[in-house]
């Protein structure tokens, strides 16, 4: 009976030094964002420059830099529970809210999963990984689509929270800087906002920079060309497995996914905000294409490197960053994660 008394007492103990943790925790995050910005900034950082030193190995460092991204989730909600806003993320509902946090956390940790597999269970245990992953991610993604009507897949599917503007230099900001169209979805500025502050990042009347609208409803042809984009990393895997990983024709199926999706949303003015900024990532994306294989290796690696190597290589300072990709190109080429989920 005494043991079983000294156990409750230490379990007590315990669980109040976990709490007096936690109130010290919410309360260092909450006081001063900036300050906890910066430390998650800096161990992102620190997971690029780690790799291959001080006998960390490159899954490691990946997973450190994967867990704090799930860490800057954690200190927005808290940030968000300690002002009472009411942002535009949990107005959506409870089942799209959860889809989106899972894909999220999916998205966080799928590099350093298959690192991870490859170093524990070799290139076996890589490819069912990442077969996994792109698996998971084009059923979540299609079924919000399909089933929740979300519109437009937008990535990051949970964006990290605008902090800056969610917390002023006196406290948290409450007030409205801007309101948006019902119908067409654009930004208008109110009369009462700062005007050196651009329009990307006025605050709307949830808070947050930008708000949550309305997804624009999709056409029957913008709803294909949409669950193809979201099943391009799968389709992608499919025709490796069946041409081979050398071939052209896996490479060109999704050149040719990626651009017939833009191409559904060319011209179309009823775009939000945020579908707007998408549609411009994805164009953008294309350049990847230059460094993906079999392109990569037929043409883009030896003027690549050649350009790192004889040129920025040979300036102060920057070599040092030079010397970093060097390093880092060969294992980017070898992650699959890296090259085609994007």
């Amino acid at each position: 009976i005494k043991c079983i008394n000294m156990a409750h007492v230490a379990i007590d103990q315990l669980l109040k030094y976990a709490q007096q943790a936690g109130d010290s925790y919410y309360g260092m995050v909450t006081r001063d964002p900036e300050f906890t910005a910066r430390q998650e900034t800096a161990v992102r950082f620190a997971a690029y420059i780690i790799p291959g030193r001080f006998g960390a190995s490159h899954a490691t460092t990946e997973l450190v830099y994967s867990f704090t991204n799930l860490f800057t989730y954690f200190n927005d909600y808290l940030m968000c529970k300690s002002t009472g806003a009411n942002i535009g993320r949990f107005k959506q509902p409870k089942l799209q809210q959860f889809l989106l946090y899972v894909l999220s956390a999916v998205e966080c940790f799928e590099v350093s999963m298959e690192m991870m597999a490859q170093q524990r269970l070799s290139e076996v245990g890589k490819w069912m990984t990442v077969m996994f992953t792109s698996v998971l991610k084009t059923v979540i993604r299609c079924y919000m689509l399909l089933v929740l009507k979300t519109g437009m897949c937008t990535n990051p599917p949970v964006p990290f929270l605008n902090r800056a503007h969610l917390f002023g230099a006196n406290g948290p900001k409450q007030s409205t800087q801007a309101w948006q169209g019902q119908r067409s979805g654009r930004i208008f500025r109110s009369v009462h906002s700062d005007m050196s502050v651009p329009y990307n990042q006025l605050l709307l009347g949830d808070g947050e920079a930008g708000g949550v609208a309305k997804p624009t409803k999709l056409s029957y042809h913008q709803l294909i060309t949409e669950c193809l984009h979201c099943s391009r990393p799968l389709i992608h895997l499919v025709a490796m497995v069946m041409f081979g990983q050398k071939s052209w024709k896996p490479w060109l199926i999704s050149l040719a996914i990626d651009i017939f999706s833009l191409q559904s949303f060319h011209r179309v003015n009823k775009l939000t905000s945020s579908e707007r900024s998408e549609v411009m990532r994805r164009r953008l994306l294309l350049l990847l294409y230059l460094l993906r294989s079999p392109f990569y290796d037929s043409f883009t690696r030896d003027k690549l490197l050649g350009f790192l190597k004889n040129v920025l290589s040979k300036i102060p300072i920057i070599n040092m960053v030079t010397d970093m990709l060097l390093s880092y190109i060969p294992i980017w080429q070898d992650t699959y994660s890296y090259c085609w989920m994007s």
